[in-house]
């Protein structure tokens, strides 16, 4: 419960209001991202990474650049790629 919380706080964090997000992609991207260990936040933009692009422009890179100080977004290949494709990195 406390996962899919902290799921769609990251996503109001980035700027993005959640139910822009389709239910279906959400719910994925909690499953799988509680299932492979990764944090909401990472979670968050795994699941951005594969959203419209007109979805991605509105989100805010610095709320990350925070996340990443505290650990809650780790520096791994997958979180890179992520990055990558939503065009910050």
């Amino acid at each position: 419960m406390f996962f899919v919380i902290r799921f769609n706080a990251a996503f109001a964090a980035l700027g993005i209001n959640p139910t822009l997000v389709p239910a279906d992609y959400r719910e994925l991207g909690q499953t799988l991202g509680k299932q492979s260990g990764c944090t909401p936040q990472e979670a968050a933009l795994m699941v951005l990474a594969n959203l419209p692009a007109e979805i991605q422009r509105r989100a805010n890179p610095l709320a990350v650049n925070v996340w990443m100080r505290e650990g809650k977004v780790r520096p791994n290949p997958a979180m890179q790629e992520a990055m990558s494709r939503i065009g910050w990195r």
